[in-house]
């Protein structure tokens, strides 16, 4: 007998990017305990959830309580990249709201530099120089004020990075990706 994925949860500390351990978070459905699989790297996935529209409570020691709203596909499996922030709350940095979401920038957080002539629209892999260490896949800011966007870096291999999706705007030399927390 198969048992069909439903939902792959990617978990990480909003503060520092860090993936979040087996131990560190519960998760309910319904308000009963969610038997979920964990996978290396900050990787849940849960088995066997009914069709339609789930909501979901992560809770955690040292973690404030996150609820989730996930439409779980007749075919395939629903995927999200989630950012948990610390019960002490977030260290030094600013929060941007960007089409109805709140970002946290954390102020020493991981950066991206263009290291092309440009970042064109539409493209999905850019030529970067990187500082500081993050862990994969894991959301971005990039722009100023009229061509600010926000995108999710899925790969960074030999200065290229590969993004989920192409980018909206155009990016000159030096524009820089700010690693960003959803919910801040």
């Amino acid at each position: 007998m198969t048992i069909r994925c439903s939902l792959a949860l990617c978990l990480r500390n909003a503060a520092d990017g860090r993936a979040l351990e087996r131990g560190d978070i519960r998760a309910r459905i319904g308000g009963e305990e969610a038997r979920a699989r964990y996978h290396s790297g900050g990787y849940w996935s849960f088995t066997g959830l009914e069709l339609g529209v789930c909501i979901i409570e992560l809770v955690g020691t040292g973690y404030k309580p996150e609820t989730l709203k996930v439409k779980i596909p007749k075919v395939g499996f629903e995927t999200r990249l989630v950012y948990l922030v610390p019960a002490s709350g977030l260290p030094e940095g600013e929060t941007l709201t960007l089409n109805g979401r709140d970002y946290f920038i954390p102020a020493n957080g991981a950066t991206l530099r263009v290291a092309q002539d440009s970042a064109n629209a539409g493209e999905s892999a850019v030529r970067v120089y990187p500082k500081g260490g993050v862990d994969l896949p894991c959301t971005f800011i990039i722009g100023e004020v009229e061509n600010i966007e926000v995108c999710t870096v899925e790969e960074l291999s030999g200065g290229i990075a590969t993004l989920s999706e192409p980018l909206k705007y155009t990016h000159s030399r030096g524009g820089l990706f700010r690693r960003a927390a959803v919910g801040g």
